[in-house]
């Protein structure tokens, strides 16, 4: 789960870039849902660990 994480926030990385060269709001957009998508799994992950 924490790669899948860490993938996303590539991923994120990548939209905000591309949102950069293009200056197409939709990559800024999906760029905050990656990023947030990411921030779920890691929280996830956390609860998980903890419960073990």
């Amino acid at each position: 789960m924490i790669l899948a994480a860490g993938l996303l926030v590539l991923l994120g990385l990548g939209l905000f870039i591309g949102g950069v060269v293009t200056a197409a709001t939709i990559l800024y957009w999906a760029c905050v849902a990656a990023c947030g998508l990411a921030a779920v799994l890691l929280a996830v992950a956390r609860v998980r660990d903890t419960r073990s």
